[in-house]
């Protein structure tokens, strides 16, 4: 008789247990779902900007810092790399791509659908919004560039997104020897049209292709 009474205290504190865990894993799921889709929609917003600049810089432990200036107005992309020592402006538009090295004093000009490095970096989209992510995302708060984020943590990629605009300031890549991304200064809808402007190619060697 004491035995069962035993077993049957062993199996009610069993089913407790459960019971917590399961709690805590649909709080944990429920936790994620809310965040990831509140991300979601402001990235959703953001991505339609026409008008920001931002700069970013590549690094990793084994690799010096590679850092690129982003300009976006309208149609018009102009990146700045390797200290301004090298160019890249692309019209949207025309689909006309100039590439410039200022050391060598050459451009290269030509045609391309689009212009490589030129997109924003949006991390919550469709791909993302899955069950995998709702439950294996490890999602806490932290500060970078005093700026209150997300820091969402998975098995290859942790992410560091602002909680007020959505924005990514920080990627790690643990499957690329941990390369680091870091993304600074963001302006929204303060470039003017001079600043996209299409550099004055006078004095330059030109390479058609």
């Amino acid at each position: 008789m004491k035995k069962k009474k035993l077993n049957c205290k062993y199996f009610k504190l069993c089913i407790c247990v459960i019971l917590i865990i399961l709690l805590f894993f649909i709080i944990h799921v429920t936790r994620n779902i809310i965040i990831i889709n509140k991300l979601y929609s402001k990235q959703s917003k953001f991505e339609k900007s026409k008008n920001y600049y931002y700069v970013a810089e590549y690094y990793s432990s084994s690799e010096d810092k590679n850092i690129i200036e982003h300009y976006y107005k309208d149609g018009k992309v102009m990146l700045i790399l390797n200290d301004g020592k090298i160019i890249n402006w692309y019209d949207e538009s025309t689909k006309e791509n100039v590439l410039i090295d200022l050391d060598e004093f050459k451009a290269d000009v030509y045609k391309s659908d689009y212009i490589v490095g030129s997109e924003l970096p949006i991390y919550i989209d469709e791909d993302v919004k899955n069950i995998d992510t709702y439950v294996n995302a490890r999602i806490t708060s932290d500060k970078v560039f005093e700026d209150e984020c997300y820091k969402i943590e998975m098995k290859m990629q942790t992410v560091w997104i602002t909680k007020n605009e959505g924005i990514v300031v920080k990627i790690i890549n643990k499957s690329d020897n941990e390369k680091v991304i870091e993304y600074k200064n963001w302006r929204l809808n303060e470039l003017k049209d001079e600043d996209v402007i299409k550099p004055d190619l006078t004095n330059y060697e030109i390479i058609e292709r």
